[in-house]
């Protein structure tokens, strides 16, 4: 999307970039601002931010600028009509894409012409861990305080969007998200706590989270299901839940309209890290104590039962055979 660039701007530009060879990738998340937009501490807390996104959500977001287009383009972009330049910024984000391997959400920013493009991997399409929405709400938030002349706000705005999005689709790895108000806010912590340490030695993900309800359009339609029925509505849900947060580790879904309680395991941690006797004890223990109303205590045990299985079927750790490829959180002290 296009935006209009202050003529002072224009002193920002990094020399020797233009008409030179694009940078490849670095490792890992990262904003890299090779246009001179942001402020250090912006940067600083962007990739701050980038980093827990990628730990939660196991998506890599990637900030990019450019003082102009490729091959000293400039002018002959700046020419092109709307649906023209948009096919063009498309396509270079989608090079950037495949730079990066594939994986993630691409921001480019440029200077001249002024234009910022928000792109999607194919595979964060597949897990539904971002929808075209979600890309363009963040690319009209980046751009509007970007025609403000206010690009650090722009950057932190985009990215709280992104993260805020990125939690509707996405299930947090190790981290209980209580949607549905079941538990108190000290039991949550304690709950994080405890998954964080569960990460940290089985290298598994667990996520824990409670919705209020199926889709208001589905409500009647599940609570009328038969037992087989409904169970088979969840089945498929929780496999989303878990396909949205990269398909492995142990997915626990409450919810409370209608009530119901569904746990799914990815295929490398199925059968060995966590085997279907475990998930059939872990489901029989949350239901008795959310029978009882016994909330705290549910989230308590049931994350101390995941744990007791993991031990019991791993023994110290995770072999590499169920670990995940994602980068472990630092120990804690």
């Amino acid at each position: 999307m296009v935006f209009p660039l202050r003529r002072a701007a224009l002193a920002l530009i990094v020399g020797g970039w233009l008409g030179a060879a694009l940078p490849a990738h670095a490792a890992g998340p990262e904003v890299k601002d090779q246009a001179g937009f942001f402020s250090a501490a912006t940067v600083q807390k962007a990739n701050d931010e980038l980093k827990a996104i990628q730990r939660l959500y196991h998506a890599e977001v990637l900030v990019e600028t450019f003082a102009t287009v490729p091959n000293n383009k400039a002018e002959l972009v700046k020419a092109m009509g709307a649906a023209e330049r948009e096919r063009f910024y498309a396509g270079w984000v989608k090079e950037r894409i495949l730079a990066a391997g594939d994986k993630g959400i691409q921001i480019l920013i440029t200077k001249q012409p002024g234009h910022a493009q928000v792109g999607l991997s194919d595979e964060i399409k597949k897990r539904q861990a971002f929808t075209q929405k979600d890309r363009d709400d963040v690319t009209n938030a980046l751009v509007a305080d970007l025609r403000k002349n206010d690009a650090d706000a722009g950057l932190l705005d985009a990215l709280k969007l992104v993260r805020e999005r990125l939690d509707v689709h996405v299930p947090a790895a190790n981290e209980a998200r209580d949607r549905a108000h079941f538990f108190s806010p000290a039991a949550v912590q304690r709950a994080n706590e405890a998954l964080r340490d569960i990460h940290q030695q089985f290298k598994i993900d667990v996520m824990v989270e409670t919705i209020e309800s199926v889709p208001a359009d589905r409500v009647q339609a599940v609570e009328a299901m038969s037992k087989e029925e409904r169970d088979h509505y969840f089945v498929d849900w929780v496999k989303r839940r878990l396909t949205a947060a990269g398909g492995e580790g142990i997915e626990v879904l409450i919810t409370r309209t209608p009530h119901h309680i569904q746990i799914r395991e990815g295929p490398q941690t199925t059968g060995k890290a966590f085997k279907d006797a475990d998930r059939h004890h872990l489901r029989d223990l949350l239901v008795s104590r959310f029978r009882a109303k016994e909330y705290d205590d549910a989230l308590a045990a049931g994350i101390d039962d995941i744990r007791k299985s993991l031990q019991t079927n791993l023994g110290a750790g995770a072999p590499p055979s169920v670990a995940r490829t994602t980068p472990a959180p630092a120990a804690r002290s």
